[in-house]
Formats: structure tokens, C-alpha cells, sequence
């Protein structure tokens, strides 16, 4: 299972899992994975009128520092959406990265 399985990051998960999920506030990653688990779209116009995110490339990059797959659409406004990785960027980034990649040594 990857990081974050389910829209829930390891910090909100542990919170969940003590009870304490009143007295967190959820990060802007951790709002934006949910929302773009749920499969939606997001903009840069959008993340900032609706998380307040000023700079949605790099929590996107955090996202996928984290080992969500983020996929970018290019068009007349560059748009974000999560999903599955294809077999062809598996084999590409094992093929770049080696074994390490999937946990091996």
C-alpha cells in the first residue's frame, strides 16, 4: 500500500487513530490529497480560492515526494490529478531507479 492510502496521510491517520481529530487542523497536502483522491481536478486558481494554496507546484511536488502519483494536464490553464500509475511509468522508473525504487537493496 503507498503513503497516504485511502486520501489520509500517516500524520492524519495517527491523529485519527488516537481520537484526537478534533484538535487537528489538516495541511494544505493533506486537504489537497483529499480532494484530488476523491477524483477531481484542481487549478492553480482553484487550490488557492479553496485551500488557500499559493503555490500549487510545489505542494504538488511534496505530494509526489511522498509517493503519490500526481499527473499534470497542460492546456490553456494546467490542471492536477491523481491516479494510478500505467505500467509504462512503472517500468520506466524501474528501469531509471533499479530495484531500490520498489524497496529492494
Amino acid at each position: 500500500m503507498f503513503p497516504g492510502a485511502h486520501g489520509i496521510t500517516p500524520a492524519v491517520r495517527s491523529f485519527i487513530e488516537k481520537g484526537d481529530i478534533r484538535r487537528f487542523t489538516m495541511s494544505q497536502n493533506d486537504r489537497l490529497v483529499r480532494y484530488l483522491s476523491s477524483g477531481r481536478t484542481i487549478s492553480a486558481r482553484e487550490a488557492r480560492s479553496r485551500f488557500g494554496i499559493r503555490n500549487l507546484r510545489a505542494r504538488v511536488n511534496d505530494l509526489r515526494n511522498e509517493g503519490f502519483c500526481v499527473y499534470t494536464n497542460r492546456g490553456e490553464t494546467t490542471t492536477y490529478r491523481m491516479g494510478r500509475p500505467s505500467r509504462a511509468i512503472v517500468a520506466a522508473a524501474y528501469q531509471t531507479a533499479g530495484s531500490r525504487i520498489f524497496g529492494g537493496n
